[in-house]
């Protein structure tokens, strides 16, 4: 037999003259040491994942306000009244809150007053009985505003879905076909209908801790100007802390996501009817199971050690509040014994000032949240928007509905990405009654014509005529309506249903 030959030479290569190695034992998932999520692509899903953790205190809280706005806007085109009784509770219930503060100190100034203890209590009734009445009120007004949210977040999210779809279906054939607008169009599909959804609950609750913490402040400005700054000694080490969890958390969930991403793959493999025959072949089920395992370690390790950080976090932060709260509570007996301050009103202020931290705790939390899910909700706009302009054209006569001859005059027409053009210069005439097939190799241009003439598709240069008439001066949409397409892999549309 002869000597093997280069395959150029269109000679069959002789027998291999050396055994091939023996495959390896094992095939690791992933880098055995370091992060398993560095070699992956990111997916078109997971691009803000984590975005959050990355932002400073600074950027997130310039980014609310219009965040906040853009939901308003969203809500109000929605559901007015349900917006507006959103709102309005939602305001209300604040003032309730303070009020209920102010109430409280009443409370306590009637049972730290002077006289029998019968007779504190009896005096206290009233303010007692207050109290209950602006907690109560609070109670309805919350649950207005739940009521109300209830009402216009799925209004939201259907009207944005609606016209995502109805733009995302009208727009022009190469955008479709387009790899980039394709990924765009998905992820806001996927993620930004679904944070759209969310996100309306998000900025509703970032409201109330808001509105929670300017009350409280207000409360305390009435009591005495001086505790102002002393909610701030014993709050703001908490919120610190809450940042530094929510940080944390986020930028864990990013790793998180990518190594369910591998698990996935070794599940389906698992599980597949197709890769079933196959795996008990080649005995391949023991390799993937122990990949799979190593996965859920490291994502068990994850877990773990956002945990214990955050716990960690929350310490620290606890501490140094504990020390600011101290604090806050010595100049507050300095306050007292100075007389700068009646007792029931600092009694009142460490209400206030517990209120305060739990507010703001609130707040950062959600402010991380809405920051990185609104990046979604932007995502999810900007495709509407781009998908506007490329709407087909809207104006123009309408087209004929008898035609006698299309005349294609010198069509040039080159894919996205591509150096080749699949139409160069092509000229043609089709009169009425006339059969034509387009007969050619594989990429020669016979599908790409057939949509040009179909409409699908505009010439990047020349024309495509009826009797006379650019179809580009006529209404994209009466055109499509006037030609009949079988393509070349119809859909059909009964089978996912079966």
């Amino acid at each position: 037999m002869s000597e093997p030959t280069d395959a150029a030479s269109g000679s069959v290569p002789g027998p291999r003259s050396a055994p091939l190695p023996p495959p390896p034992t094992t095939v690791p998932a992933g880098p055995e040491n370091g992060d398993m999520t560095d070699a992956m692509e990111e997916a078109y899903w997971s691009v803000h994942d984590g975005a959050a953790d990355s932002a400073t205190v600074r950027q997130v809280l310039a980014r609310l306000p219009r965040i906040t706005a853009l939901i308003g806007r969203l809500a109000w085109q929605a559901d007015r009244a349900s917006t507006l009784t959103a709102v309005v509770c939602q305001l209300a219930s604040a003032a309730m809150a303070a009020f209920g503060l102010i109430a409280s100190v009443g409370v306590l100034q009637h049972l730290f007053a002077q006289g029998p203890t019968p007779d504190r209590v009896r005096a206290a009734i009233p303010q007692i009985l207050l109290v209950a009445g602006f907690l109560a009120a609070r109670a309805l007004l919350e649950a207005a505003v739940s009521l109300a949210q209830a009402r216009v977040t799925p209004k939201i999210r259907t009207a944005l879905e609606c016209e995502f779809l109805s733009l995302t279906a009208h727009v022009r054939l190469e955008a479709v076909e387009d790899a980039d607008w394709h990924d765009e169009v998905h992820r806001a599909n996927d993620r930004g209908l679904f944070y759209a959804r969310m996100i309306v609950g998000q900025v509703v609750s970032l409201a109330s801790a808001a509105l929670g913490l300017i009350g409280t402040a207000g409360v305390l400005s009435i009591l005495h100007p001086a505790l102002l700054p002393l909610m701030l000694l014993s709050v703001l080490p908490v919120g610190a802390a809450a940042v530094h969890s929510a940080r944390a958390r986020f930028h864990s969930f990013k790793r998180w996501n990518a190594l369910q991403r591998r698990v996935r793959v070794f599940s389906w493999l698992l599980l597949d009817v197709d890769a079933a025959a196959e795996l008990r072949s080649d005995t391949a089920q023991d390799a993937l199971l122990d990949e799979h395992r190593r996965l859920t370690v490291k994502i068990a390790e994850e877990d773990t050690r956002l945990g214990v950080n955050a716990a960690l976090i929350n310490l620290a932060g606890r501490a140094v509040g504990g020390v600011g709260t101290g604090i806050t509570y010595a100049a507050l007996a300095a306050m007292l014994i100075a007389g700068w301050l009646p007792l029931a009103a600092g009694a009142g202020a460490v209400l206030a000032i517990q209120s305060g931290r739990s507010s703001l705790t609130q707040l950062i939390e959600i402010a991380h949240l809405v920051y990185e899910h609104a990046l979604w909700v932007d995502d999810l706009l900007a495709v509407q928007e781009s998908s506007r302009r490329l709407l087909p054209r809207a104006a123009g006569a309408r087209a004929p509905e008898k035609v006698q001859e299309i005349t294609v005059q010198d069509v040039h027409f080159t894919y996205p990405g591509k150096d080749t053009p699949a139409l160069d210069g092509v000229s043609f005439t089709l009169r009425a009654g006339e059969t034509v097939a387009f007969v050619g190799l594989n990429g020669s241009g016979k599908s790409t014509c057939a949509k040009v003439l179909a409409g699908l598709y505009e010439p990047q240069k020349g024309s495509v005529s009826w009797d006379g008439i650019d179809v580009r001066q006529m209404e994209a949409k009466s055109v499509h309506r006037q030609v009949a397409c079988v393509l070349q892999d119809p859909v059909a549309l009964g089978e996912p249903f079966h």
